[in-house]
């Protein structure tokens, strides 16, 4: 089951959370930072933004700093043991930010504009800069590292884009296009696991899933589903699965090293904001507004959940993140009063 074991309370406006074996760290529209132990009790705070900006995109999390992308114009660390800014580097627009998560040794940043810069992690220097080829852009973006290899997604006119450099020099290694928009690729150590949309015939969008290696882009395996996917919503995998949820509701279980179906399960929750979260051996997806769906890894068999429970009203879920057994929620009530749960994953 999943059980929530505590409630603290979170940022104000809350807009995203990171969580990692420590514990973890939400932020609210308007730069306040609240960094929480395992056991639900405050680090420290720290309001980040100044007038007229806002922390709303994202915030990711190494050993020793946690990350966040400042609009309009820069990107902050903060350190994760006493919540002192480490360094601010200006940066126009950016949307989307990782770190070496291996070695914790760069900082990827992504901008609206399509300029990818990737920083030194302790002291924000630049270590390399190089515009994409963004056309009009018409979907999310994002941002990951992993291996020494830095992963950009994007999508634009000319379809969904995947593009893959080499995180010390800046030379790029591998890209791929598919025609229509696609979800948000994981990224693990040696993988890239993508939902992509293929073809629309009336009702119908035929899709896949495929994992590329990492290192090569070489397709590993594909498997064909029914979409469609939403660009914004991230495939959820790890060293043993991979899932993903489309737009009618349906989540679908498949082996990583194979890509052979372990399940399929229709969630009966058409899917627009809920991408699904590896919880230990749970799957989970935290529904916008509504509650938390969650099912076993293994076969995609319901879990109890009582709290928050498959639907609830009172407290509406921004942003989820998982941490070996543990999910954090990060929720906001009718006052703009944030506050973190935290649930963890039982057999």
């Amino acid at each position: 089951m999943l059980a929530r074991r505590w409630v603290a309370p979170g940022p104000s406006d809350p807009q995203v959370i990171a969580a990692d074996e420590r514990g973890a760290v939400a932020i609210g529209r308007y730069g306040e930072i609240v960094a929480l132990d395992r056991r639900g009790r405050e680090e420290w705070t720290l309001t980040v933004a100044g007038d007229g900006e806002q922390t709303i995109d994202s915030v990711v999390l190494s050993p020793d700093v946690a990350v966040v992308p400042v609009t309009p114009g820069r990107v902050v660390a903060v350190g994760r043991n006493h919540g002192e800014v480490r360094w601010s580097t200006a940066i126009q627009d950016p949307v989307a930010v990782d770190v070496d998560f291996d070695h914790g040794s760069v900082v990827a940043v992504l901008t609206f504009g399509g300029v990818l810069d990737v920083l030194d992690s302790v002291d924000g220097s630049a270590r390399w800069s190089t515009q994409l080829a963004f056309g009009e852009r018409a979907g999310p973006v994002s941002v990951g590292v992993r291996s020494s290899r830095v992963v950009v997604a994007w999508g634009d006119i000319g379809g969904s884009h995947l593009q893959v450099f080499d995180a010390l020099s800046g030379r790029e290694v591998w890209s791929v296009v598919a025609p229509l928009f696609s979800g948000t690729p994981a990224v693990t150590s040696d993988a890239v696991v993508v939902s992509e949309n293929l073809e629309v015939g009336g009702r119908h969008v035929s899709a896949r899933i495929r994992r590329l290696d990492l290192a090569t882009g070489a397709q590993v395996w594909a498997h064909s589903l029914n979409g469609p996917f939403l660009p914004h919503l991230r495939v959820a995998a790890d060293h043993d699965i991979a899932a993903v949820v489309n737009v009618p509701g349906t989540l679908t279980a498949l082996d990583l090293e194979t890509g052979s179906l372990r399940w399929r399960r229709r969630t009966r929750r058409k899917q627009y904001a809920a991408a699904p979260t590896l919880v230990g051996d749970v799957i989970a997806m935290p529904t916008y507004g509504t509650g938390l769906v969650a099912v076993t890894a293994a076969d995609g068999t319901r879990v109890r959940n009582d709290a928050p429970g498959a639907v609830q009203t009172a407290v509406t879920f921004e942003g989820s993140a998982a941490a070996g057994r543990r999910l954090y929620l990060l929720g906001g009530r009718s006052r703009g009063e944030g506050e973190v749960w935290m649930l963890s994953a039982s057999s």
